[in-house]
């Protein structure tokens, strides 16, 4: 691992870091809470609560203390960037009240956007207000995601997780559920904070973010294996939902010269 740049505030750290790919880190725990944005690459992280791959764009949470161990996956290693709470700052009792959690939803990715490209632009007041509202969007989020519930939750997030590149049929998810859909429908988006359609499409934008980073393949070819109609219809999703477009994020994500 090694420490690309950093920015110091009063109640935080932002740093940047690459990991070398195939890396492994033991069960550890840091002193001090943060928010990491995953910038490119995969890894791989496991608690005693669970696991979880982060990729492009991914957001995880951690309070300070939490046990965890860590492996760097795929061949290009992985670089991220994390807001580090002092221990003493209301940020970081605030994120030690939560637990452990990856945020994958479109508004944590939006907010990890913006902080990345504050980041890259170097003005400290920007650095700073991009990493507050970084912050505040992914507690608000994980708090969401903490209230009770129904059993056939994690089912429904698991299929759509699994053929989130395939069209989806609501009503006939529903059914196979034993479930009306409009029930289905509202439930969901009361227990995620998205409704399932739009829930759908940030998978789609969480692997096209992944294969921009990752690779080179054409726009196209992305969209396809994304479940996209087609290229256009990814840079209409992506900059609605990002602001900014593939070809501008895929250059961000590159390593600084």
């Amino acid at each position: 691992m090694s420490e690309v740049s950093r920015a110091v505030f009063p109640e935080f750290v932002v740093r940047e870091l690459v990991y070398p790919a195939g890396r492994r880190m033991e069960w550890h725990a840091h002193d001090y809470s943060n928010i990491t944005v995953v910038v490119s690459g995969d890894m791989e992280e496991t608690t005693e609560s669970g696991e979880h791959r982060g990729r492009s764009c991914s957001v995880l949470l951690k309070p300070a203390g939490t046990m965890h161990a860590n492996h760097i996956l795929g061949r290009q290693g992985t670089r991220t960037v994390s807001v580090e709470m002092r221990r003493s700052s209301a940020l970081g009792a605030e994120l030690q009240s939560l637990s452990w959690q990856w945020l994958e939803d479109p508004e944590s990715a939006r907010a990890a956007v913006a902080f990345y490209r504050a980041f890259r632009g170097g003005v400290r007041a920007e650095i700073e207000s991009s990493s507050i509202a970084l912050v505040a969007t992914a507690t608000s989020v994980a708090r969401r995601a903490t209230g009770a519930a129904p059993p056939w939750l994690a089912e429904v997030r698991a299929i759509l997780d699994a053929r989130f590149d395939e069209p989806v049929r609501f009503e006939a998810l529903a059914a196979d559920l034993g479930l009306h859909p409009v029930y289905l429908s509202r439930a969901f988006r009361r227990h995620t904070g998205v409704a399932m359609g739009e829930y759908v499409r940030s998978l789609r934008l969480r692997h096209a973010r992944h294969l921009l980073s990752a690779t080179s393949r054409s726009l196209a070819a992305i969209s396809a294996e994304a479940g996209f109609t087609d290229a256009s219809h990814l840079c209409r999703m992506f900059a609605g939902t990002h602001e900014v477009t593939p070809t501008a994020y895929r250059k961000l994500c590159e390593s600084p010269s």
